[in-house]
């Protein structure tokens, strides 16, 4: 069986609103769409494995997510990374900012030795 294909429908209200269920996939073989298994782990959470992407499609609280399997984490929502991204701009911005005090003071420490 050849996996070529998958199809993913999810629904941030939970099911109902725009699909029957909050999360749910396909797969193409040979010319049909099968349904790929989603397994619900709490009321506010499922998830279905995709073959294609090598990683866990999930429907967690409203929010579509996908969890590496091999690195045992979630994929960062683009909220997440902006945030990590702000927050690791402003980690270099400090680190120069130490760096050009440290300078400043050494070429301070080495004009008053050569007064």
């Amino acid at each position: 069986m050849l996996r070529n294909t998958e199809y993913w429908r999810y629904d941030p209200s939970g099911g109902g609103r725009y699909h029957d269920t909050a999360l749910a996939g396909d797969c193409l073989i040979d010319g049909s769409y099968y349904p790929i298994g989603v397994e619900w782990t709490g009321e506010t959470r499922c998830r279905g494995y995709s073959e294609a992407l090598g990683l866990y499609v999930c429907w967690e609280d409203g929010q579509l997510r996908w969890y590496d399997p091999q690195s045992g984490e979630y994929l960062r929502t683009l909220d997440e990374e902006t945030v990590a991204g702000r927050a690791e701009a402003a980690a270099r911005e400090a680190e120069t900012m130490r760096v050009d005090r440290e300078l400043a003071s050494r070429l301070q420490a080495k004009a008053e030795v050569s007064k």
